[in-house]
């Protein structure tokens, strides 16, 4: 048997997908786009968006209904109805630049460097 018979034919056993660009340049990795079933999820849930708003409106009207309840339902309906609240954020954000703290940081290690260097000479001067 030649040794060129005993290698693999195929796409080699432990082969790592290539790094960085996955398929040819110009070339969709999802050529078919979204998948049809979720379009079409999307449309079904539509479709019964009378029933969930009578749903919700049962729950708000029920006087036995927790009152937890009837406030998510009520909240569901302003959110979609009217958009969710506005939220507001302070925040206090600096900005720095990495590349002058880590030339800062070579710096103190630089000079901790020099004054071990130099306490060493002055050591072994002393002995």
């Amino acid at each position: 048997m030649s040794e060129t018979s005993l290698k693999p034919s195929g796409p080699e056993i432990g082969r790592r997908a290539p790094v960085g660009r996955p398929f040819e340049k110009g070339r969709s990795g999802n050529p078919g786009g979204r998948p049809r079933v979720i379009g079409e999820l999307r449309d079904l849930c539509r479709a019964q968006t009378d029933k969930a708003i009578g749903a919700l409106l049962a729950i708000i009207n029920n006087e036995d209904a927790p009152p937890s309840s009837r406030v998510a339902a009520a909240q569901e309906i302003l959110n979609r109805g009217w958009g969710r609240p506005t939220v507001t954020v302070e925040a206090n954000v600096a900005v720095q630049a990495t590349h002058l703290l880590h030339l800062e940081a070579l710096k103190r290690i630089n000079e901790r460097a020099r004054e071990t260097i130099e306490h060493d000479a002055v050591e072994g001067a002393d002995r």
